[in-house]
């Protein structure tokens, strides 16, 4: 680009033809300004297999530019699974969402297994949780009434389970919240602390080594499980009461 000076005293700019070519190329990324650069490292052997020949240079070019962006999103994808696993195992843990011990309660009560398939037959024709749209889960914050809605959800599936005992958080937190299950906010007073401190402790003390290797497992299948996402279980749920109710219906008892 060349600048000239207008009677006026204004600039006005002129444009030297230009012409796109391998050695224009190569003398772009010889430049200062990219001399040193991890571009111009790259680039040059591309351009010197080239041999002149500007559209093998592009299409090279092209190939390294969409597998640098292949490696940039196989990065981003492990970098986000790990941070989720990480915050899954958390919450697993404080709340204890143990699969091991979730699979054993519905493989030994024929009331929580009836009162679950039920929630997922009702989950799956509505595609909601309470008044939570599974869909549009990830794309806001949840609100109080829809915190309260899964607490009645929450509650209405524990009530049906009676006197089944589902496997999901502590003891203490769990009576604090049957109380008030319309509360936005969780009920951590006082007594409650002293309640789970009385439980925490008793566990500590009774729970060997060994269950707590199991219990760590549950805890950590629970987290990657977490890591798929609540999209990929709804279409699963989806799929599996599909499944369920595709055989062929009885025939009535009065039929001919």
């Amino acid at each position: 680009m060349r600048i000239s000076a207008r009677a006026n005293g204004a600039p006005s700019a002129h444009l030297e033809p230009f012409t796109l070519n391998v050695a224009a190329l190569q003398a772009a990324i010889r430049s200062p300004v990219l001399a040193s650069s991890p571009v111009s490292t790259a680039l040059a052997p591309i351009l010197d297999r080239a041999q002149g020949d500007l559209e093998k240079a592009l299409a090279d070019i092209e190939a390294w530019f969409n597998s640098a962006m292949d490696r940039v999103q196989g990065w981003y994808k492990g970098h986000a699974n790990r941070a989720l696993f990480v915050i899954g195992l958390m919450v697993a843990a404080a709340g204890n969402i143990d699969t091991i011990e979730i699979y054993h309660a519905l493989n030994s009560s024929a009331p929580l297994r009836a009162a679950m398939t039920a929630a997922a037959e009702t989950i799956a024709s509505t595609g909601k949780v309470g008044d939570i749209a599974v869909q549009d889960s990830q794309a806001h914050a949840l609100t109080g009434d829809e915190i309260s809605s899964l607490r009645r959800e929450t509650s209405s599936i524990l009530a049906a389970t009676a006197p089944s005992t589902w496997p999901i958080g502590y003891a203490c937190l769990n009576a604090e919240l049957q109380q008030s299950p319309s509360s936005t906010t969780a009920p951590l007073n006082a007594n409650t602390w002293k309640s789970c401190a009385k439980e925490f402790t008793a566990i500590l003390k009774t729970r060997s080594a060994s269950a707590w290797l199991v219990k760590l497992a549950g805890w950590t299948l629970t987290a990657l499980a977490g890591t798929l996402g609540s999209t990929y279980w709804f279409q699963l749920l989806c799929k599996a009461i599909d499944l369920r109710g595709a055989g062929r219906k009885p025939v009535p008892a009065n039929a001919t």
